[in-house]
């Protein structure tokens, strides 16, 4: 496995096998994806919409990519979040 340090940047496709790793108690986990093109499949349950409207040119799904369950599932199952 490679560890990532603070700050480092790496290239995935979306095909890239990765996974999270365990992280101390309390410590925020943060990263974010840019979509450059290319993708076959956009999983709407798992990205957010451009807030501009902006479509992606693939094909849209709303279901979880890796259990399969309709997208409502996802919500009705996610934690709630409370701002601060």
């Amino acid at each position: 496995p490679i560890a990532l340090r603070a700050g480092e940047l790496v290239w995935f496709t979306d095909r890239t096998p990765h996974e999270s790793r365990p992280l101390p108690t309390g410590q925020p986990r943060q990263f974010f994806r840019l979509v450059t093109g290319g993708v076959d499949t956009w999983y709407a349950a798992h990205s957010t919409p451009n807030p501009l409207g902006t479509q992606p040119d693939a094909a849209v799904v709303h279901y979880d990519k890796f259990t399969g369950e309709p997208a409502a599932a996802l919500v009705e199952a996610a934690p709630t979040r409370h701002a601060r």
